[in-house]
């Protein structure tokens, strides 16, 4: 896991270097002036118990000025942090619908569950391989620092980082599991949010009220889960801050009691408090890191499954051909096509049936849109297929059958008014296309395939919400557009444009 992460975190700093590199290299003089801060306080005490009036003024000025520095940089630090890890999750963003459009089969709803939820927490895993480096160079530097002002430092130091080891080690691996059952069981209770909110207009006209039992049941599954994960979370941060306060707050105590008698002075005291303090934080920084790594790297496995490019096992040819093909699904359906369907250039076919007879399956599998369990499947290359289901965004008319490519207008327009788009191009769809009627949308959805200008092209009861002389325009423009067509639909208006009928 850590290698994986490390070489996406590589990856992402050659592409983002503009503003990692930079991170990087500020977080280093923060390092330094950080160290410096601590000399120059401690000669600061020296120097003013010591009642030399000019050097304490010089060290102040001195102070003064480097924790300004020190301020600035630390500014550059956390703007140009943000700045690469926005990046890098709008990155992960892009590449999650890039394959999601490749391979549609999994659920919408899954998918935004784990975007919204881990999404972000994967970007922080992603960053902290080569941040680990640099934050185990500040400890060495800031040990190492603290050894030469103080060599009995390091080991008061030593029992505590190896607390703080222990603490990681026991409970690392419970808290990667709690974090792993928490995200499932949100992703659970996302998806039956979601289905409660769209499908509430249904539950309303049974005269429901009320959230529905199975989201209520998934909320209650989810607070258990997420119960467990903060219990063992805020346990190990608790766990691992005891001895960064305790250890330097102890230590100062004990040197003034000594001081007072005589064995130390108030500046000794402060200085060694300060040393002490300078090593604790790094340290507990980085245990907080490797803590805060767990919860991250269970968010990042369910997001690096959406990243995988799909392996296409769809055969394609110039000619869609299937000979006794049987698709099955998830839910174990399974669709078997008897015989021989071929379709080629020219062909006008009508895909005919009562409903669950496998139509759909069969139109989908023309267009490699479905895999073959067994039999031959050879999908159409350049198909497209349009069904009832098709998405249209809150944008105009034209935007939806554009698509944001660019095509020439021209073009675009020649395909609205082949698909017998009489309304405006500039008016908007809404969400879902619920401005329009289903009529309009399915004009909408076929005009966006025509513009694409396919080989093959397929529609899947597209044509329902046309009346019978609206929809024989558009079958007799369809067949003028396209080189091949098939339409499945429980009308009998395309049978006087077929040469095949299944």
């Amino acid at each position: 896991m850590f290698l994986k992460l490390l070489k996406y975190d590589v990856g992402y700093v050659k592409r983002y270097w503009v503003y990692a590199v930079p991170f990087y290299v500020t977080y280093v003089l923060l390092v330094v002036f950080q160290l410096l801060l601590n000399y120059l306080l401690m000669v600061l005490i020296d120097t003013t118990l010591a009642a030399d009036f000019h050097a304490a003024v010089f060290y102040t000025a001195a102070f003064l000025s480097t924790l300004g520095a020190a301020m600035v940089v630390n500014f550059f630090t956390e703007y140009l942090s943000d700045l690469y890890k926005k990046a890098v999750e709008l990155d992960l963003a892009l590449r999650v619908v890039e394959r999601r459009v490749e391979d549609p089969s999994r659920p919408s709803g899954e998918v935004l569950s784990r975007v919204t939820a881990d999404l972000e927490n994967a970007v922080y895993a992603i960053a902290t391989p080569l941040w680990l480096f640099f934050v185990v160079g500040r400890v060495a530097a800031v040990a190492l620092f603290a050894f030469w002002l103080q060599p009995l430092s390091l080991p008061l130091i030593l029992p505590f980082a190896a607390l703080y080891a222990v603490l990681m080690k026991r409970v690392g691996p419970r808290l990667l599991d709690a974090r792993s059952r928490e995200r499932e069981a949100y992703g659970g209770w996302f998806k039956r949010l979601k289905e409660a909110v769209e499908g509430a207009h249904s539950l309303h006209r049974l005269g429901l009220r009320g959230a529905p039992k199975l989201l209520t049941n998934a909320t209650a599954t989810y607070f258990t889960q997420f119960r467990r994960f903060t219990l063992y979370s805020r346990s190990a941060f608790f766990l691992m801050e005891i001895p960064a306060y305790v250890g330097p707050n102890l230590v100062f105590v004990v040197a003034l009691f000594l001081a007072l008698q005589g064995q130390g002075t108030v500046g000794g005291a402060v200085a060694l408090r300060n040393v002490l303090t300078g090593l604790f934080e790094p340290i507990g920084h980085l245990m907080s890191t490797v803590g805060s790594f767990y919860v991250m790297a269970s968010s990042f496995q369910r997001i690096e499954p959406l990243l995988r490019s799909a392996q296409p096992r769809v055969v394609r040819g110039a000619v869609a051909y299937l000979r006794d093909a049987v698709f099955s699904y998830d839910n174990g359906v399974v669709v078997e096509v008897v015989g021989e369907v071929a379709v080629e250039e020219g062909d006008f076919v009508w895909v005919r049936g009562p409903s669950g007879a496998g139509k759909s399956t069969l139109a989908k599998a023309l267009c490699g849109l479905v895999e073959p369990a067994g039999g031959v499947a050879v999908a159409a290359v350049d198909c497209v297929y349009v069904g009832n289901d098709d998405y249209l965004f809150d944008a105009t008319v034209y935007e939806n059958i554009d698509l944001w490519e660019g095509r020439p207008r021209g073009d675009v327009e020649w395909a609205a008014a082949a698909a017998g788009v009489d309304f405006p191009l500039d008016k908007r769809c809404g969400e879902g296309g619920r401005e329009l009627s289903e009529g309009q949308r399915q004009r909408v959805l076929i005009a966006r395939a025509l513009l694409r200008r396919p080989r093959l092209l397929v529609l899947d009861e597209a044509t329902s919400g046309l009346d019978k002389e609206l929809e024989a325009k558009v079958l007799q423009a369809v067949r003028q557009a396209a080189k091949a067509v098939v339409v499945v639909s429980h009308r009998d208006s395309p049978a006087q444009y077929s040469n095949k009928i299944i």
